[in-house]
C-alpha cells in the first residue's frame, strides 16, 4: 500500500534512512513543496519503502518540476514492486500538482535502479527524466 505521508510517519522515515544511510535523521513537518510517498505492507505498520517529490517552480522558465530524491525500499523487501509502486505515486502527485516534467539524479553504481527508471519510460543524459507536458 502506498500513501502521502502524514506528519506522524516522518519519525518511522528517519529511522528509515537511518538504516539506509547510518546516519541520524530528523524530519520536521511540514515540509514546503515536498510530497512523501509511504509504502506499508498490506496490513502492517512498518514503513518498508519511501520516496520523496521536491515541487520546484521555476520563475525563469515559467515552469514546474519535480525533483526525485531519496527513493528506498528496506532489505527484504525488494524485488516486490514497491519501489515501481512508489514511482508511480510520485508521478500521479507530480501530474496532480502541475508539474511539466520529473527528473533524477542517480550515482553510476546503482545499475538496479538505472534499470528501474529505464522501465518506467525515464530518458537517460546528464539525470533520468520523464516529461508530462511538451
Amino acid at each position: 500500500m502506498v500513501y502521502c505521508t502524514t506528519g506522524s510517519d516522518l519519525n518511522k522515515i528517519g529511522e528509515l534512512y537511518k538504516e539506509w544511510t547510518g546516519k541520524s535523521f530528523k524530519l520536521k513537518s511540514p515540509l514546503v513543496n515536498s510530497f512523501f510517498g509511504v509504502a506499508k505492507m498490506e496490513g502492517g505498520n512498518e514503513i518498508v519503502g519511501v520516496a520523496q517529490l521536491i515541487v520546484i517552480d521555476d520563475p525563469f522558465w515559467r515552469r514546474r518540476w519535480g525533483l526525485v530524491e531519496n527513493v528506498y525500499v528496506k532489505e527484504g523487501y525488494r524485488k516486490q514492486g514497491i519501489a515501481k509502486a512508489l514511482m508511480k505515486f510520485i508521478e500521479t502527485q507530480a501530474l496532480g500538482v502541475g508539474c511539466d516534467f520529473i527528473k533524477l539524479t542517480s550515482g553510476y553504481d546503482k545499475v538496479v535502479g538505472h534499470k528501474l527508471w529505464r522501465s518506467l519510460e525515464y530518458t537517460e543524459g546528464l539525470a533520468f527524466k520523464r516529461q508530462f507536458k511538451a
